[in-house]
């Protein structure tokens, strides 16, 4: 008797529905889910389109391993360096059924400070100012 296979394709089912693009959201790092249901095994492809949102660039787990990674369950972790992380992120999972993608993401990340700076102003105790007059056309 022959078998039948029914493959499922993959769905979406746990996916940020807020950006990350409010003061301290994103400090250090961002941990984004894109966890599919459906028939496995998966593959999970992200893209990074930057803030212009003109293009994007397909991140690469291999030569961006310091600043981007990718878990076997499809979790996006990127380390916020300076501003190289900011753009909208989309999550692409696929199996043999098919490819379904995830909305547009944004992500800005704050600026931590590296120096503390002390602004306050040193009491002023005198102030001498001397004006010189030069002679000329003026």
């Amino acid at each position: 008797m022959p078998h039948i296979i029914i493959e499922i394709p993959p769905t979406i089912v746990n996916f940020p529905t807020k950006d990350f693009d409010r003061a301290n959201d994103v400090i250090e790092e961002v941990k984004i889910p894109c966890e599919a249901n459906g028939t496995p095994p998966f593959t999970w492809v992200w893209k990074k389109f930057h803030i212009d949102n003109r293009h994007s660039v397909e991140t690469d787990k291999i030569t961006l391993s310091l600043l981007y990674s990718i878990s076997a369950n499809g979790l996006f972790t990127g380390k916020a360096f300076a501003s190289f992380l900011d753009g909208y992120y989309q999550c692409f999972v696929s199996n043999s059924a098919g490819t379904v993608f995830s909305r547009k993401i944004k992500v800005k990340t704050t600026s931590k400070s590296l120096f503390k700076i002390n602004l306050l102003p040193k009491p002023l105790l005198s102030l001498d100012l001397k004006c010189l007059l030069i002679k000329g056309n003026l």
